[in-house]
């Protein structure tokens, strides 16, 4: 089934200034970076008798190289990390836009690497970002026939404090209240 997803960014104080780059009607009110793909991943560090520690990889995203592309090179230069960076999917329709069904919150979120490719005829570079993050949660979601959020599971992670992560619930973001 087709998705649409959504980066939206929360930079922090000080911090080159990012601008949405999504014509979106719901995402164009927020910081929002339109994904070509994203891939994340953890691995539990530990073995059957004896746990270890949760280890994040890499947050991979592909996106179209726009006006935000020299921030986020500066923003690795510096060593600045963003406050939160959120991932949301969304059921691609053709009547309109379908609902929400999964949210990525991130906290501590430094640009460990990026890459950009251009060929020649293309219309636009893809700019692919390699991010490190120290906090985690997801939510999956279903909505009710109202199309409203009747159920969110939730996981979350702090791997800087080996703990459960309690962000400020998110579900009156984007496409969701």
């Amino acid at each position: 089934m087709a998705s649409d997803t959504f980066l939206v960014l929360k930079p922090k104080t000080g911090l080159p200034p990012f601008k949405t780059e999504t014509q979106d009607s719901t995402f164009s009110k927020y910081v929002s970076l339109e994904l070509k793909s994203f891939a994340l991943g953890y691995a539990q560090l530990g073995t059957l008798n004896q746990p270890g520690k949760l280890s994040f990889h890499t947050l991979d995203v592909n996106l179209a190289a726009g006006i935000n592309s020299p921030g986020f090179l500066a923003m690795a230069g510096r060593g600045q990390s963003f406050d939160s960076m959120t991932i949301y999917a969304r059921r691609a329709g053709s009547g309109g836009p379908g609902p929400i069904y999964a949210v990525y919150h991130f906290g501590t979120i430094f640009v460990a690497g990026a890459t950009m490719d251009g060929t020649s005829g293309d219309n636009a570079i893809t700019l692919s970002l390699s991010l490190t993050f120290g906090e985690l949660a997801h939510y999956s979601l279903t909505q009710s026939s109202n199309g409203r959020v009747s159920t969110a599971l939730v996981g979350s992670w702090d791997v800087v404090r080996n703990t459960v992560w309690s962000p400020e619930p998110n579900l009156d973001g984007p496409g969701l209240g």
